[in-house]
């Protein structure tokens, strides 16, 4: 048997455990409905009332009566095709369900069936969810060239550098380098790094959001342009971390020697970290690093901050866009897919293919 819109009914057996099991949920959540939310349903079927009197005067709109599934659906379609004077939606897909949720909860307690249940009535919820979802814009990555500018913004020229400063350009430069997610790059700590005959190699600790490996490695490689020597970058780092536990004159003449004019990333220093010590530590007051790890908040802002005040600070940058722009740099670079995934881990679904039409040679012009 077949109801009137064509969907299938239990005739025998399990019926009537399918029935009890509707009834049960329905007064479950019926039960769950709180005030507030109760009335607001009252509110949604008066106004439903209010439009079935205007638009069908021979409908009887008693309090008592039952509301028809075409009703609902002749309901959606005005409703949701309402526009504002800008010529945007009025109402959004949460609100259409809402009202479907009221009526629903309406005629349940009046012993009538659900009109929400019926598949066109979910068709319609489903057509508006995927038509009204604002969909947030892809981030965009940022290529090598952008992040020097970035990391040499960090340091003016006219002013002394800053603790604050070294470590928000190691934070830029790490991440971008070992393309880590932001809360695998928070994790790390000074114990976390190794020496390596080209660099350092950083140990990925934490199982983040970006599908990191735990116990995978990511070589942070010395020299080459100034500004992107991620090595000098942790060099200036550890001096930082090391002074802030000095007595106030020691730490004055550790601090005076940091520079950004020339490479240090052939000082040997590894030995003289507190392993446990977070990379990037949240800094007190006095403008020193407190040994505490930053929270995601914290490091999202400081990446943020430093991207606006070099020009960069759009909807679509934020911290991912230094992962993002590790990828994208090495396929212009055309490294092969297989290099590119040995420093990055693991991509979400189609990061690379993206990437790839955007920054890999164009057919004509590949070698």
């Amino acid at each position: 048997m077949s109801s009137s819109l064509g969907v299938a009914t239990p005739q025998s057996g399990n019926a009537s455990a399918v029935e009890g099991a509707g009834t049960n949920a329905a007064l479950s959540r019926a039960a769950s409905v709180d005030g507030s939310t109760l009335t607001a349903y009252a509110n949604d079927v008066k106004r439903f009332r209010r439009w079935q009197l205007v638009h069908d005067p021979r409908a009887a709109a008693e309090v008592s009566s039952e509301i028809s599934v075409n009703d609902v659906i002749d309901y959606l379609a005005f409703q949701s095709n309402r526009t504002a004077a800008d010529g945007s939606w009025l109402f959004s897909a949460a609100s259409a369900r809402r009202w479907v949720s009221a009526i629903d909860h309406d005629q349940a307690e009046k012993g009538f069936e659900r009109p929400g249940l019926a598949q066109p009535v979910r068709q319609i919820l489903r057509g508006l969810s995927q038509e009204r979802t604002r969909h947030k814009p892809y981030l965009a990555p940022i290529l090598l060239d952008s992040l020097r500018e970035v990391v040499r913004g960090c340091f003016p020229s006219s002013e002394p550098i800053l603790p604050v400063a070294v470590r928000d350009s190691s934070l830029l430069l790490v991440a971008w380098v070992s393309a880590l997610g932001i809360s695998d790059a928070l994790a790390l700590k000074f114990g976390d790094l190794r020496s390596h005959s080209d660099g350092l190699t950083l140990h990925v600790r934490s199982f983040g959001t970006d599908l990191q490996t735990p116990g995978a490695l990511r070589l942070l490689p010395r020299g080459g342009h100034l500004s992107s020597c991620v090595v000098c970058a942790l060099s200036r780092l550890h001096l930082v971390a090391a002074a802030a536990v000095l007595d106030p004159r020691s730490r004055a003449k550790r601090l005076a020697v940091l520079q950004f004019d020339h490479h240090i990333c052939d000082k040997e220093w590894l030995h003289e970290v507190d392993p446990a010590r977070p990379l990037f530590s949240a800094f007190g007051r006095h403008g020193l690093p407190n040994g505490r790890q930053m929270s995601t908040t914290q490091g999202a802002s400081v990446v943020k901050g430093r991207l606006k005040t070099a020009g960069l600070g759009g909807a679509n940058m934020a911290f991912g866009s230094l992962r993002l722009g590790f990828v994208a740099s090495a396929i212009e670079a055309r490294q092969p897919y297989f290099a590119i995934l040995k420093q990055t881990g693991a991509l979400e679904e189609g990061t690379f293919d993206r990437l790839q039409l955007q920054y890999g040679p164009s057919p004509g012009n590949a070698s």
